[in-house]
């Protein structure tokens, strides 16, 4: 049975908290994530596969609590011309608090990043894929829709 957004959302949602429980702030990065106020342009998302096998990477991503993107991509092994994906936006082209949910080939469970305030008026993140299988967040300020910028980070806890 194909599980509806607001099934998904509760899933994530607790998830998220219950992952939160004695780890407060892994995998988390910037932001309060408290309503749409503040934040920064997250103007792009990509996906990168970085394993030798395929993966199937599922992308949720939530402005101010809401979901604005949901979407799934199967990508090749690393360093084929199907490893990667830009994702098409919905998230809009204004400052906001965002959230990005990452979980592979259907897992029950997800990798929970929020971006919503960076130290830049404008970022892109690219979610990678490790070859160990390991999902981590990248920030890009040079991305795809940014001004001029060259600093990428490592996000992930």
């Amino acid at each position: 049975m194909e599980p509806t957004r607001r099934r998904v959302v509760a899933t994530v949602a607790a998830g998220g908290v219950a992952g939160l429980a004695g780890c407060a702030g892994v995998g988390s990065v910037g932001g309060t994530g408290d309503g749409d106020g503040g934040g920064s342009v997250l103007s792009s998302v990509r996906v990168l596969n970085e394993a030798a096998t395929a993966h199937e990477v599922h992308v949720l991503v939530e402005r101010g609590g809401e979901v604005v993107h949901w979407s799934s991509h199967e990508l090749g092994a690393g360093g084929t011309g199907t490893a990667s994906r830009r994702l098409a936006g919905g998230w809009g082209d204004s400052p906001g608090q965002f959230t990005l949910h990452v979980r592979l080939d259907g897992a029950d469970d997800w990798e929970t990043f929020r971006v919503g305030r960076r130290e830049t008026a404008c970022y892109g993140v690219e979610a990678r894929i490790s070859a160990d299988g390991e999902v981590s967040l990248w920030f890009r300020q040079d991305a795809p829709g940014c001004e001029d910028g060259a600093t990428t980070t490592d996000a992930s806890g």
